[in-house]
């Protein structure tokens, strides 16, 4: 099981403290009550604070959706501090995926690395943030990628990320020297 604050899929009655919502039809606090299901397109929850547990297979549907709602902006221009499809930067790119699946991340690239939990390379799947230097020579977090496949053989992971040069695109880890090199650290936020 893993935790995630999109979709609740609850086990007793409580009260839970939303900090946004859009469109609305209800007041606050919300009852919930056993066995309740709720999601972003049932209340317009943008973020909601708790987490609570779901199984694996409602996880990798969450994770396959992301994939391919990531995949929609293949080709979006760069931005510098971008994060909208009008154009986007890494950190921008990864937190409007993430933010439409109900998610909140940090809004640089450095931050996001110190969110969710760490992942050993040789165990990256779809959804995890990949985390890069802006040089070969330098460990300070500079770049984020989200996976969006990994090769079961291989292990070798594709990435979907917002690069200066081409805008929104898939690369490749570790087969791709330059993201070799630069490679930091892999997390998990879901």
């Amino acid at each position: 099981m893993n935790l995630i604050a999109l979709t609740a899929i609850v086990t007793s009655t409580f009260t839970a403290p939303v900090d946004t919502l859009t469109g609305a039809d209800f007041d606050l606090p919300i009852e919930i009550s056993e066995h309740d299901v709720f999601s972003l397109e049932d209340y317009g929850v943008v973020y909601a604070p708790w987490l609570v547990e779901l199984p694996d297979y409602v996880n990798e549907t969450l994770i396959d959706d992301m994939v391919n709602f990531s995949r929609r902006f293949t080709g979006t221009r760069y931005r510098s501090g971008g994060k909208t499809p009008a154009g986007f930067d890494c950190s921008g790119f990864t937190g409007y995926v993430f933010r439409n699946f109900g998610m909140k991340l940090g809004a640089s690239s450095s931050i996001q690395a110190n969110q969710g939990k760490p992942v050993d390379a040789a165990e990256l799947r779809p959804g995890d943030l990949l985390f890069f230097s802006r040089g070969s020579k330098s460990n300070r977090v500079g770049h984020v990628g989200m996976v969006t496949e990994v090769d079961s053989i291989t292990g070798h992971a594709r990435f979907i990320h917002a690069t200066t040069r081409n805008g929104v695109i898939e690369s490749s880890y570790p087969t791709d020297p330059y993201y070799r090199a630069r490679f930091i650290t892999a997390r998990r936020i879901l």
